[in-house]
This record gives structure tokens, sequence and C-alpha cells, in this order.
């Protein structure tokens, strides 16, 4: 592994191992559960997405469903521009084959298992004038304003431009396959491109320019809708999931960060939400509101931390604990033999390059920090996410130009999925310190 560009702490949460990891071992049948409700959210990377009262309102949500005998496995995965990608829907569909396994003891004593998916877009949105009293269930009857929190992959376009010049620039020499490819022309790049992402759904005939593939967030009222949808038919196309689907639900909703609205787009008055709403309707009314002025801040102000992970729980208090930062996470595979794909590519360079968030908070015109963290349920995981990295070619020359330091976190409460009290550790992590030689 060659990607120790910068000497960096570990940090490493002391032996919290739950035995009950992302496996497809049944778990043990307990009467007091009554129904198991398994949500899986699609958010945004953007750093700003939840905030400290997030988490107190999810506890507090989660701690009473618990008392009714609802056991939520909740589940937040991050991309940037909340785009429903092949590798997103394969992601999810394996995290809802597994779950199947995993609560089979509980469906053989009548237990009843639902699959919630939420896309969640974020952007300036409020109800319009006419609709102020109604809950939103449209796209129709929102508005959008322009402001520094909509979803940056509105701009996509520009970043898409920033990372092909950026790769021009540096006229690499990149080997695949065990031979020797030197970008040096925009022909040479598209040729290269091909190759690059030739495991992620590009397009039939892809002339490997970016800008022909990668759409920009076009409207952030739709775009979640539009999401789900392609979920929604990849779903319905998969035999694994046929006798599944009448227990998936979906759910679209666009989010507003300065007033923590959160509205649904997806037209389904009759299917209730009893998780995520309840989640954000709890921090808007109850929260503290201590660090509003960074939520509606823009996000070169706050000095994100990008995040690199297999599974992320609760990154944003880890992040903000230990290296007191915001977070700008990415979920990522840890299969070294498949490069990242395109958006989580352009995630990078949008949060590690000054060009986008990596600016000094006090001068916009300087360069921010730089900081990186490699994020991993244990040892193995951290090193199967750096060995990603070391091999995908374009994340590395990233990587290697822009971050100044590299964080390699290992954090055992990533085993954490479930709200059974028979089953959670809630327990504080403890933190060593240590060097990467």
């Amino acid at each position: 592994m060659q990607i120790k560009i910068r000497l960096a702490k570990v940090i490493e949460v002391e032996n919290m191992e739950n035995e009950h990891s992302q496996n497809t071992e049944p778990l043990r049948y307990d009467p007091s559960v009554k129904a198991v409700k398994v949500v899986i959210s699609l958010f945004c990377s953007d750093s700003r997405n939840v905030t400290a009262d997030y988490y107190n309102s999810k506890e507090k949500v989660l701690d009473a469903l618990e008392a009714q005998g609802i056991m939520v496995e909740f589940e937040k995965l991050n991309d940037p521009g909340t785009f429903m990608t092949a590798a997103n829907i394969s992601k999810i569909k394996e995290k809802i084959l597994k779950a199947e396994a995993r609560y089979s003891n509980f469906a053989a004593n009548g237990v009843g298992v639902e699959y919630e998916i939420h896309v969640v877009s974020h952007g300036q949105v409020h109800r319009k004038p006419e609709y102020a009293t109604q809950k939103a269930f449209h796209p129709e009857q929102l508005e959008v304003m322009n402001c520094c929190t909509n979803c940056g992959m509105m701009h996509a376009r520009h970043a898409m431009e920033a990372l092909q010049n950026f790769i021009l620039e540096a006229k690499p020499t990149f080997t695949v396959d065990g031979k020797k490819m030197h970008i040096g022309t925009p022909d040479d790049l598209k040729a290269y491109m091909k190759v690059h992402f030739r495991n992620h759904d590009a397009p039939k005939g892809w002339d490997g320019d970016l800008l022909t593939w990668l759409e920009p967030v076009k409207d952030v009222r739709t775009h979640s809708v539009e999401q789900i949808a392609k979920f929604e038919k990849a779903a319905a196309e998969d035999a694994r999931l046929a006798g599944i689907l009448p227990r998936i639900r979906t759910f679209a909703e666009v989010l507003n960060y300065e007033s923590r609205g959160f509205h649904r787009v997806d037209g389904k008055r009759e299917q209730e939400d009893i998780v995520l709403r309840p989640i954000f309707k709890d921090e808007r009314q109850n929260g503290t509101k201590e660090d509003k002025a960074e939520v509606v801040a823009p996000q070169p102000q706050l000095n994100p931390v990008l995040v690199v992970s297999g599974t992320l729980y609760n990154t944003r208090k880890l992040i903000r604990k230990h290296l007191g930062s915001r977070a700008f996470s990415l979920a990522g595979d840890t299969r070294k033999d498949e490069n990242f794909g395109p958006y989580a590519t352009l995630g990078f360079l949008y949060a590690l390059s000054p060009d986008f968030l990596n600016k000094d908070a006090t001068d916009p015109s300087k360069p921010g920090k730089g900081m990186m963290v490699v994020l991993g349920k244990d040892k193995e995981e951290m090193v199967r996410l750096l060995d990603k990295i070391d091999n995908d070619n374009i994340v590395k020359l990233i990587v290697k130009h822009h971050a100044r330091t590299i964080h390699h976190m290992v954090d055992p409460r990533q085993h954490f999925r479930h709200r059974n009290p028979n089953i959670q550790d809630r327990s504080s992590p403890k933190v060593k310190h240590s060097r990467i030689r």
C-alpha cells in the first residue's frame, strides 16, 4: 500500500465490538419486538446535513418507537447530490437482502419486517403561500430560493470541468491492466475515462467525457422523486426482491437546512413516515439550535473534513469531537478491485480542492486544512478503504495533490445497527492517538 502520503494519527476507539455486524446470521427472536423497520436513507454528502440536535431527536424518536415494541434498524448513506447510482442501488438492495436473513426468526414468529427507503435532497425550499397551512406532498407545492444552502451538485458541470482540467494539467501516466496510459490530451483522457469507469453503468457508446454522462441536480424539488424512481424500477426488475416488494416503501423528501423543514414530495399522502419525518419535526420544534449559524453558513466557511467510510454512524459527532471540524461524508464500497464511482470521485475533488470547499475559514482566498478521514469499523476495513483509494488512479491523484493530512480512524461502533436493548451498546468511546509510519 503506497498511499502513506503524510503522517497522520490513528484514532482508535477501544474494544466495543458488537457481535451483530452487517452479516446475515439470523438474530435471536425477541418476543418484546412487535414489528421491525429497516430504514435506509440516502442523503447528500454535504457537511451541513445533520446537526447535534438531529442526533438528540433521533434518539428520542427511536426510543419512543422501541417502547412501542418497534425495533428500528437505521442506516444513513451519503453521496454527493443524492444520486441513485447503480452502486447505491446495489448497496441498498444488498442491505435489504441481508436484513431479510437477519430477521428471519422474527418473521417466522409473525413479526412484520418492513423497509423504508428515503432519498433526501436539500435546498432552500418553502411551501408556496397558497399551501402555507398544508403539508407538502408534491414538488409544485414548494418554491426554491437562491441560497448557499442549495445543493452544490446543482453546479456539477463546473466540478466535472474542474476534474477533467485537473487531470490534464497533471499529465499523469496511469497503469491499467498492466499497461501504461499517458494522459496528455483530451482524447487521451476520454480513452482513459472509458476504461476507468467501465464498471459503473456508463451510457452505451459513452465517449469518455464526463459532461456527456453525468447530470447536475436540475431542481431540488423534483430531484429526490427522480432518484427514488430509479430505485423503484431496479427493485421491481430484481427477481430476488419479488417476495419483499410489498414490504418496501419508498419516500422522496427535501430538507431545508435553515428552517430544518422536511418536505415530502413523493405524492404518497396515504403513506405514513413514522421515523424520519418525526426526527426532523422534533429537531425543528425542540432543538437548541446551538449550531444554526454553521448550518446556514457556506460550506467553505466550515473547513469540512472529507470522510470515507464503509458505513457511517454518527460521523459528524465523531469528527467534531476528535478533529474539531464538520464532516463531508462519502460512503465507500470497500471492494478495492472497483474504482469509486464518478459522483464519488467528484466528491473527493469538491471536498479537498481549494477551488471548492477546501478554503481557509478566515480567508477564503487561501487553501484550508485539506483533511481527510478514512474511517473503518475495524482495522481490516480501514486498510481495505486505504487500498481502494490507492488502487483508484484518479482519486489517488486528487488525494496526493490536495489532502494535507490524512487521519485513519477505527470505530467499532460501525458495527452498531440495532435498537433492541438486548443488542445495542451505547457506551462512550475512549480514544487513543498514535502515528502511522
